[in-house]
């Protein structure tokens, strides 16, 4: 069987608040791994306070040292981990 897109999922999403909110902060853990604490802190400040997520970029995404990539390439198969057996609460 085909793999199913699901396109009505992401234009909800976007209708949502949760995207507004979200849309806000897309770059704040790219700025402090990028520009460390102090940069970190003052994007974050001037984006939080001034520009409210309305910036026309986003900040990719580093992993490791290598040059940024988006989340689905650095993601690994499901495969190539054990599963954690959680204890039952």
């Amino acid at each position: 069987e085909p793999p199913m897109e699901v396109t009505q999922y992401a234009e909800n999403m976007e209708k949502s608040w949760v995207y507004d909110e979200l849309k806000e902060v897309r770059n704040t853990h790219e700025a402090f791994s990028k520009w460390g604490v102090g940069g970190g802190l003052l994007y974050t400040g001037i984006v939080a306070h001034i520009t409210k997520g309305r910036e026309p970029w986003t900040l990719p995404t580093p992993v490791g040292n290598s040059p940024p990539k988006t989340d689905s390439t650095a993601t690994k198969p499901a495969k190539d981990f054990e599963p954690i057996n959680y204890p039952a609460p």
